[in-house]
């Protein structure tokens, strides 16, 4: 047997010889987590990222994101994601998420949270891309809105057949007036996470948990 053909067979070994688990994790949605993101990963718990606004008493409040992995196939997953008028039942302080228009793949909604004694309304136009399984939002500036900008996203990743991962993004969220920076770190660093839990628990439940 000549050498290049014994190097090729020896590499062909190894590459059906390597744990299947660890080629997922190097090449999949879950390679660019380090060990310990890893561990929380695994455990149920949300892996999280935030970059705030570098301006104090800016009124933009930074963007973030949240990744968290559910027990689910994708399908699955975005099957229960995309019936957006059902956040009601998941979603932090949201009251309404009532479906005004839908064409093609925009979908128009109404939303409406309360926040401590006071009510936050505007519309948002949501992109559902069934192809990436991805959810993007952004507010409809051409309709009343509390908030001058809110916008983001909803990705689910293929792990294996029975497992996703999902990552929840927030960005350009612009209240409209000077917010401190101690509040901005605090409503991002507690509503990310909840908000990637809460769906968890929802998808995982097939709808029937609500906060």
């Amino acid at each position: 047997m000549k050498l290049r053909e014994t190097i090729y067979l020896i590499v062909l070994a190894a590459l059906f010889l390597l744990p299947s688990h660890l080629t997922a994790e190097e090449k999949g949605p879950l390679s660019s987590f380090n060990e310990e993101q890893l561990k929380k990963l695994k455990a149920g718990d949300p892996v999280c990222n935030y970059e705030f606004d570098k301006e104090e008493d800016s009124e933009n409040s930074g963007n973030g994101q949240c990744s968290i992995i559910i027990i689910k196939p994708i399908d699955k997953c975005f099957e229960i994601m995309e019936k957006i008028d059902l956040q009601v039942h998941w979603v932090p302080n949201k009251k309404k998420s009532k479906i005004i228009n839908k064409n093609e793949n925009k979908v128009l909604i109404e939303n409406e949270y309360e926040f401590i004694g006071f009510t936050v309304k505007y519309h948002s136009i949501y992109t559902v891309d069934e192809k990436r399984h991805r959810l993007e939002w952004k507010i409809d500036q051409t309709k009343p809105h509390d908030f001058e900008e809110n916008s983001g996203f909803y990705q689910l990743e293929k792990i294996d057949e029975k497992t996703t991962l999902l990552t929840y993004g927030a960005y350009n969220l612009d209240v409209g007036f000077k917010v401190p920076d101690f509040v901005k770190k605090y409503l991002l660093g507690k509503s990310l996470p909840t908000m990637a839990t809460n769906a968890k628990k929802y998808i995982e439940s097939e709808g029937k948990w609500s906060q």
